[in-house]
């Protein structure tokens, strides 16, 4: 079955700034897509040019089959942006009820006023229905702006970091919402820089670092990855023919391996760190290798504490 969407070879330039560099990637119909990266790697910018926000770019939107200059005019598709506008001086309900009026084919056989209730109900806005959105905090406007896409049924949703603002509840709201949603067919794009957030959602995640990308895979994948740079402990003390097997293995790889040693029941993996974003495909399956040897042995892992802190940095765990 073919990709619903695909970006082929996008790029974006500011003067002489290239924002996004010929980035491809696809989006499979009914499934949740982790778009990963730090602030200012150009995960705005990319929905930004899907939604025809920006029109000047290089490169192929590919929807349904055929080649768009942009999405955003597909009525089966809902952007719910980070900054995204309502009227400060109308209640919640009022706002979404210009929503409704806009889209008013999708409400042919369905009653607005019990929509919109519903809506702001499902997304934890029930006593705050009838007050004027004046009165909201940020993190209750990005829930507005959830309900606003909850109360379109899109088929095809695409976020721009929708839980920045929200409080530990809020974020767990939204994630029900999201797995709720995705249950029912929904296709789901959702852009973050917090890595723990994305891989509670997606099964399919993309990473992209100063306007390229970095990785494309499964949350599986990527899980696996994040045991790089490790300690591993054994049942029991190794006699040298595993050693010999163990450092074998982890010699085949190209990844620029600086140390290895073995403390009697424990090994200590050490690896160039700087390279580490740019072979995301050799560290999988050297992790992938060794996984296999561990599970046969019941090895215990946990990480190296410097190459921790590393990957906290670029893999944006903390929040």
């Amino acid at each position: 079955m073919p990709p619903l969407l695909e970006l082929d070879k996008i790029t974006k330039n500011y003067g002489q700034f290239k924002a996004i560099k010929e980035l491809s990637f696809s989006v499979n119909e009914g499934e949740i897509l982790g778009f990963l990266g730090l602030n200012g790697s150009g995960k705005t910018t990319t929905i930004k040019i899907l939604a025809g926000l920006l029109p000047d770019y290089d490169g192929r939107i590919i929807y349904k089959g055929k080649t768009e200059r942009s999405i955003g005019n597909k009525p089966e598709i809902t952007f719910i942006f980070d900054s995204q506008n309502f009227y400060d001086n109308l209640t919640a309900y009022e706002n979404l009820r210009i929503i409704s009026y806009l889209n008013l084919s999708k409400f042919k056989k369905r009653s607005i006023k019990k929509d919109i209730t519903y809506a702001l109900e499902q997304i934890g806005l029930k006593d705050w229905i009838y007050k004027p959105v004046k009165t909201f905090s940020r993190g209750m406007k990005q829930r507005l702006s959830l309900a606003s896409a909850l109360l379109l049924h899109p088929d095809f949703l695409i976020l721009d970091e929708p839980t920045n603002g929200l409080d530990i509840d809020g974020i767990y709201l939204v994630e029900q919402y999201f797995s709720t949603l995705s249950k029912s067919g929904c296709t789901i794009l959702l852009s973050s820089h917090y890595l723990e957030e994305v891989e509670r959602l997606a099964n399919h995640i993309i990473i992209i670092h100063k306007g390229e990308k970095k990785f494309d895979g499964s949350n599986e994948s990527l899980a696996i990855m994040k045991l790089l740079g490790v300690t591993i402990t054994f049942n029991e003390i190794l006699d040298n023919n595993k050693k010999e097997t163990i450092e074998r293995l982890i010699l085949e790889t190209s990844i620029p391996i600086t140390k290895i040693d073995f403390y009697e029941n424990k090994l200590e993996v050490n690896f160039n760190t700087q390279d580490y974003i740019d072979k995301v495909n050799d560290l999988s399956n050297y992790i992938e290798k060794i996984n296999n040897l561990l599970f046969e042995n019941k090895f215990k892992i946990s990480f190296i504490e410097p190459i921790y802190k590393h990957l906290k940095e670029l893999f944006f765990i903390e929040k």
